[in-house]
């Protein structure tokens, strides 16, 4: 991430228009919403990331859903900032991770301490079966990434990904399988 987290927490206004990054550029919705959520941590913001942690709305998650696009992203923005959350829990720093939930967890999987993790179970139950996003899975996931001190996924990407997660063409839960799979994985090399 180039440049520094953003302070404080939002108000309507200053998450409702376009905000420029340091070169001039507009940063994306989702690069806001994860920009907040590391300024939550840096700042210790401990009740505002326990109240994103709880399962029923907060008023931390309508700040989280002030950084939507559109309202058919409200869940998915307060649900990937609950699972920041999650995995934060107690960091004194963000992690930001890399690459898709399935990369993730196929990195944590070549650990040999992860082998009693589950993760090629965890993965299945997230991917197979309907369309509709399995957050409770997704949330076993991220605990076990966050337990086996693994990196999580990119939460940028994560947040895009769940957002074409219905559209077929996409392809996304075929991708994260496939991105779990990589060879790499497999040989027990965990170098990224």
């Amino acid at each position: 991430m180039t440049g520094h987290a953003p302070t404080g927490t939002p108000d309507e206004a200053a998450v409702t228009e376009d905000a420029p990054n340091g070169d001039g550029a507009v940063e994306p919705s989702e690069q806001r919403l994860v920009n907040w959520l590391a300024s939550c941590v840096w700042n210790r913001q401990l009740g505002l990331l326990a109240d994103l942690r709880k399962s029923e709305l907060t008023h931390a998650d309508f700040r989280a859903h002030l950084f939507t696009d559109t309202d058919d992203d409200r869940e998915i923005f307060g649900q990937v900032a609950r699972l920041f959350a999650i995995y934060h829990r107690g960091a004194a720093e963000p992690v930001h991770g890399y690459g898709s939930l399935g990369d993730a967890m196929g990195r944590a999987q070549a650990k040999p301490s992860a082998q009693s993790a589950g993760f090629p179970l965890k993965l299945n139950r997230i991917v197979n079966g309907s369309r509709s996003i399995r957050w409770r899975d997704l949330e076993k996931a991220i605990c076990a990434l966050r337990e086996q001190g693994a990196k999580p996924p990119s939460w940028t990407q994560l947040i895009t990904d769940l957002r074409r997660w219905r559209d077929r063409a996409a392809k996304v839960p075929e991708s994260w399988v496939g991105d779990f799979d990589r060879p790499f994985h497999r040989a027990g090399s965990n170098s990224r």
